[in-house]
């Protein structure tokens, strides 16, 4: 039996580190002044296992497009830090009257 529970220990404390993180990363997000009004639902779940991993408002309904926007914005700086600029290029193939383009964003 003791056997046992020290194969299982590292993947149990792996997974309690990985909620760990999770949990510290939401707290941090919720505490920013730019989600004063907001509310967060997140349920993850191991893909491998179907076990919880972490929830935070898991059952309550919210628009699908608002949550995958936090999703996308979370992965995008992950993955692109937080001094990635997209580069926009724009192209005219004709005449214009002037050369001059004026952007308006």
């Amino acid at each position: 039996m003791w056997v046992i529970g020290l194969m299982l220990f590292p993947f149990f404390s792996q997974a309690q580190a990985v909620s760990k993180k999770v949990e510290t990363a939401v707290a941090a997000l919720l505490a920013d002044a730019q989600m004063k009004h907001a509310i967060l639902g997140l349920y993850i779940i191991n893909s491998n296992t179907g076990e919880l991993v972490y929830q935070k408002n898991g059952t309550t309904g919210l628009a699908a497009a608002s949550s995958q926007k936090v999703i996308t914005a979370a992965a995008a700086y992950a993955l692109l830090g937080n001094h990635y600029r997209f580069k926009t290029e724009v192209g005219y193939n004709g005449t214009t009257a002037t050369a001059l383009y004026k952007a308006t964003w």
